[in-house]
């Protein structure tokens, strides 16, 4: 007996298992198909972890305009946001509030920046960013990514004349007597402005207003009737009502 297995191999790609040789034959022509959805169910689940355990924040405010790229008052500006947002409108027990910042100039606000260069050496404003972050402004407008805004007056120009906003009174039920127009009020005509320092570094000339839902948000679900709509509104009217604490008058 041992003579005559001492030479013989036992043949493992041979079997008659149907199902180890179905799997066989199905790894042989699929492998790449199974590894490519194994890699994209890992990338998933990472990115659905990631997503779950990062804070979100209550609500995103837009600012368009001129302010300096890297200052250090953002943070300040967005604790005193925090402050005035009416509620904790993702229910974790928090009160946050972004701000997306786009710095843009008009093209005046550019040459006067540049003119100043000239003179004393300073640094000038990049043009080509300028105008993709102008052109970043005009998509996240269109598409009503964020319904608050905060904007320079050339730029709400720009774009409200497509019927862009909501008016003040169609949004919190009254014209503000110091808004600018029907759709905003400036932010440092409100009490709110002139009580947060931080909210101070802004120019002076920002305009708070509204995006008004149009139809690409009514059909993603965002429009007039979302809670995110709702908020929003809810967030513009505590902006403009704020009352400063007696003791700061």
């Amino acid at each position: 007996m041992e003579e005559k297995f001492s030479g013989s191999k036992i043949d493992y790609s041979k079997s008659d298992n149907k199902i180890v040789n179905w799997f066989r034959n199905y790894w042989y022509y699929y492998k790449w198909i199974v590894i490519g959805i194994a890699f994209a169910l890992v990338v998933i689940i990472f990115c659905t972890v990631q997503t779950c355990s990062s804070v979100s924040e209550d609500i995103t405010l837009l600012y368009a305009g001129p302010f300096p790229p890297a200052h250090s008052g953002v943070p300040d500006m967005q604790s005193a946001f925090e402050e005035v947002l009416p509620e904790d409108f993702n229910g974790n027990g928090d009160k946050d509030v972004s701000i997306a910042m786009l710095m843009i100039y008009s093209e005046e606000q550019l040459k006067a920046i540049e003119e100043k260069a000239d003179e004393s050496g300073a640094p000038v404003i990049d043009r080509y960013q300028n105008s993709t972050e102008f052109q970043k402004f005009q998509s996240l407008v269109v598409s009503g990514e964020y319904y608050v805004c905060l904007l320079d007056p050339w730029l709400f120009d720009e774009v409200s004349k497509e019927g862009m906003f909501l008016s003040l009174s169609d949004a919190i039920g009254y014209k503000p007597e110091k808004a600018v127009n029907d759709y905003a009020i400036k932010l440092s005509d409100t009490e709110f402005g002139q009580y947060y320092a931080a909210v101070k570094l802004l120019p002076a000339d920002t305009y708070l207003c509204i995006r008004s839902p149009g139809a690409v948000q009514e059909m993603t679900g965002k429009g007039a009737e979302s809670k995110r709509f709702k908020e929003a509104v809810s967030m513009i009217k505590a902006i403009i009502e704020f009352k400063a604490p007696e003791e700061s008058k």
